[in-house]
């Protein structure tokens, strides 16, 4: 199993994920489209177009409730099975949700919730000095910090690999991180993937919701701003759109939530070089979607657990 170098050199092999599993059940970001109202959660809804700097008239997404000030759901991760409940239209209850540590368990503060919650990692930050080794003295004004991520008990990571040879052991130790600290990797199959959900006569639109970290340039001969590749803005009656193809669904895009693009490198072992730094769109990102060259039920199956972008 190659964990690092570039693409070229992963041969035959294809990779998914990486996803996070806690007690061999996988977890996934909560959806940006859901925001904490009390002790409950409630879905986002475009709201009446406005000007802004994307256009015209965009529709932004808003809250169903105003009862008091919402709670943001960054940071807190949802298990697979209420996952699967929200494709099916039911929303997670608040102490399901998972906190990544518990510096960032707001609505643990909130609900009073017991104090054996399950964290996922915690947070160890460090400092480091730059040394010379010729006089073994430290470098003046060369300090910096790195902050290290301990993982909890019973949490894994995942990752799909297609291509591998069967010879391969299904257990074994290896080396893992730029510290090289000791990992067990075990070799399993590969778990159902959750059922897409039915569309029906009140089926208005579709939601997209990206699972994992994802490379979404814009086209190099794109002269404005692209939501998803390929995706070109149009103006319309019901306000500003942005229509483009994924895997063969049109799709005319209405509304959408990102979170702050995330800053990925990482070290090339083929050029022993730092590799190029590269934004991507966080998991739990959505899209409010309209088909127009197929119907509802075609495009979600065909949409449905695919791979879109470049990595």
């Amino acid at each position: 199993l190659i964990m690092g170098g570039d693409a070229p050199l992963d041969g035959p092999l294809d990779y998914g994920g990486p996803f996070v599993s806690l007690n061999g059940e996988r977890v996934y970001p909560v959806p940006l489209n859901l925001q904490g109202q009390g002790d409950a959660l409630e879905m986002m809804v475009p709201d009446k177009p406005v000007e802004c700097d994307l256009g015209k008239r965009v529709r932004l997404l808003r809250g169903t409730q105003s009862k008091s000030k919402p709670l943001s759901v960054k940071h807190y991760w949802v298990r697979e099975n209420d996952f699967q409940g929200l494709l099916m239209g039911n929303l997670p209850p608040v102490d399901s949700l998972i906190a990544e540590h518990h510096e960032v368990d707001t609505f643990n503060a909130v609900t009073m919730a017991t104090k054996d919650r399950l964290y996922l990692y915690q947070a160890e930050p460090r400092v480091g000095i730059a040394r010379n080794n010729q006089t073994r003295t430290v470098e003046v004004g060369r300090l910096f910090q790195t902050q290290h991520l301990r993982l909890s008990n019973d949490v894994s990571l995942d990752i799909e690999v297609t291509g591998l040879s069967d010879k391969k052991p299904h257990k074994w130790m290896s080396r893992l991180g730029a510290e090289g600290r000791l990992a067990s990797i075990n070799v399993i199959g590969k778990p159902s993937a959750m059922q897409a959900p039915d569309a029906d006569k009140t089926t208005l639109g579709i939601i997209l919701y990206l699972l994992t970290d994802a490379y979404l340039p814009a086209e190099p001969t794109a002269r404005e701003w692209q939501p998803l590749p390929g995706f070109n803005q149009e103006e319309r009656e019901e306000g500003t759109v942005w229509v483009g193809t994924l895997n063969g669904v049109t799709l005319c895009l209405h509304s959408a939530i990102t979170g702050k693009p995330i800053r990925e490198g990482g070290w090339s072992l083929q050029k022993r070089q730092p590799r190029d730094l590269k934004n991507l769109t966080p998991a739990g990102s959505c899209w409010y979607c309209t088909v127009e060259n197929m119907p509802f039920q075609r495009a979600i199956e065909t949409l449905h657990n695919s791979q879109i972008g470049k990595e």
